[in-house]
């Protein structure tokens, strides 16, 4: 009986992933296929990033896009993905170089979607391990997130960073939840390791992830303190000193640049888009929302 149950439960599992990468690969597909390469302004930007990563440099906003193989013309001579960090980009300059986009720059960009379609498979892969932590190996729920995740239209499988960056927020709330259910008794050291490892390198995905893995750091840190009779002092340095540090040392450098070059830690140029794209950034919350309304 404990056979036939763990069989279904399995047959149950595959049947949902392999539904929820059909959703995801008929949505995708029709994407790329409707989205000429170098169409997007934004698309080309992110692989000139990658470009200029082969190149030995990273972007400057003021420098402009130095890969335009098609020579088509775009509304702005900048390159306003400069300020996203650069892991997603160095992941792709494998299939950039191999898809030998310089010389074949339809065949490299198609090989770079390529790759963030396999990060959309991993995303979905992911999102059921993190709803097996978070709602429990027998809840229903679980079956559900891979689903919605997969009609996500947010997530598109051109050369974007948006899905690298979810990808890395799921694995921060699994590890999260994973570390609440196994603490301390159960928690082994691999998943110590992938922990600091994840929390390490989430400030080089993308700007937004900072604030969600602080938020997951806090949560396991106020596990710690309620639980401080089960917490050693080598589960504080593995679990919240180690990751943190290593996540500021990683990528410290990075935002230091941006601040260097625009004047904030975000690398956004207020001036410029105020000029060029009619946004006006210093107003009040009120005024903002106001004007919201009125929109």
């Amino acid at each position: 009986m404990k056979v036939f149950r763990l069989t279904k439960t399995r047959s149950c599992t595959v049947a949902v992933l392999f539904a929820a990468i059909l959703i995801y690969s008929g949505g995708e597909l029709w994407q790329t296929l409707t989205w000429p390469p170098f169409f997007s302004f934004d698309e080309t930007l992110e692989v000139d990033y990658v470009y200029q990563l082969t190149q030995g440099h990273l972007p400057t906003f003021f420098g402009g896009a130095q890969f335009n193989p098609l020579k088509l013309a775009y509304p702005y001579n900048v390159q306003w993905r400069y300020q996203h960090p650069p892991l997603f980009y160095l992941l792709e300059t494998p299939f950039f170089k191999l898809g030998d986009t310089l010389n074949h720059p339809i065949r490299g960009i198609w090989l770079m979607r390529a790759f963030v379609y396999l990060l959309g498979i991993t995303l979905i892969l992911v999102s059921f391990w993190v709803a097996r932590w978070a709602f429990g190996r027998s809840s229903k729920a679980t079956y559900i997130v891979p689903l919605l995740v997969a009609s996500n239209r947010c997530l598109p499988s051109v050369v974007f960073n948006y899905t690298l960056a979810t990808l890395w927020v799921a694995l921060l709330f699994g590890c999260t939840c994973k570390i609440i259910r196994t603490f301390p008794r159960k928690l082994s050291s691999s998943t110590r390791f992938f922990w600091v490892a994840v929390v390490a390198l989430a400030p080089l995905t993308r700007l937004s992830t900072i604030p969600i893995m602080m938020l997951c750091c806090g949560a396991v840190a106020i596990l710690m303190i309620i639980r401080h009779s089960q917490a050693t002092l080598r589960d504080w340095l593995h679990l919240v000193i180690l990751p943190v540090v290593i996540a500021v040392l990683s990528s410290s450098w990075f935002y230091i640049r941006l601040h260097r070059m625009s004047g904030n830690f975000t690398g956004s140029q207020p001036a410029w888009s105020a000029s060029h794209l009619g946004r006006t950034t210093d107003i009040s919350l009120l005024k903002a929302i106001h004007h919201g309304l009125v929109l």
